[in-house]
């Protein structure tokens, strides 16, 4: 329900990618730019205070260059989003912990159901119920997401193993079903697709019990030299490929005027 915020110094070689790492009371955040580096820790206010948040983010994140800055919210979203001739969207309408920054695609989502649904002067109840009820259902879709990276936990300390106990009977059912069978069940328009949820599941060591019984009837020699064929094309792209470092000064090069 908390999270600080800070920069750090450039990093002299950036990776091309927003590192979350797993914290006592939350996740860290480490967001690489073009001259300084973000840095963030969002925790529970119940297992840690401000003060030994900021500490833990100056530790793990180095030196910080501004003043940190210490941000409240409440997760949830409305009970309706659409209710007579108002619709709530972006953070008016709700606001998920910021894991998967899903902020901004449901203000896009929110819109392009609002297209969907548009009404006439008459804001047909069944249209309003229609709609609410599509944007309640990716909502809780991409927060059984987000619950997912808690579930489950290797970590002991108490705002994990709470965490781990809190899940919702929907992605309870999920885990059940990819636990017995291997499958992921996707719904059109979720946000997350079932190869998202295959990398969390398969990065937390969860391992099914079965698998799909139509790769019985897979030639795995053939898929076994296509994946060989695949490995040598990916390692002879990384090895021709320009430093993230390179094409960030290509980029800024391109941008400035001309003298």
């Amino acid at each position: 329900d908390r999270a600080v915020a800070g920069l750090t110094a450039r990093d002299p070689n950036p990776p091309p990618f927003t590192q979350a790492a797993a914290r006592p009371a939350g996740w860290r955040w480490r967001i690489p730019l073009r001259h300084r580096t973000g840095n963030g820790y969002v925790y529970s206010s119940a297992h840690v205070g401000d003060d030994e948040a900021l500490a833990d983010l100056a530790r793990e994140a180095g030196p910080l260059l501004s003043e940190p800055r210490f941000l409240r919210f409440k997760g949830g979203r409305r009970k309706a989003f659409w209710s007579r001739n108002v619709v709530a969207l972006g953070l008016a309408s709700g606001f998920l912990e910021p894991l998967e920054s899903t902020s901004i695609h449901f203000v896009t989502s929110g819109l392009m159901k609002l297209l969907d649904h548009f009404p006439d002067k008459d804001f047909d109840p069944a249209n309003i119920a229609a709609y609410n009820a599509a944007l309640i259902a990716e909502y809780e879709a991409a927060r059984d997401f987000i619950v997912l990276h808690y579930q489950p936990t290797r970590r002991d300390e108490p705002f994990w193993r709470e965490r781990a106990a809190a899940i919702p009977d929907t992605l309870a059912e999920r885990l059940e079903l990819y636990r017995g069978t291997g499958r992921i069940p996707f719904r059109p328009g979720e946000l997350f697709t079932d190869l998202s949820w295959f990398y969390v599941l398969e990065g937390m060591g969860v391992r099914p019990a079965a698998y799909d019984p139509l790769v019985n009837f897979s030639n795995l020699a053939e898929t076994r030299a296509g994946l060989v064929g695949w490995r040598g094309r990916v390692a002879q792209g990384v090895a021709e490929a320009a430093t993230h470092e390179a094409v960030l000064d290509a980029i800024a090069a391109r941008a400035r005027p001309a003298a």
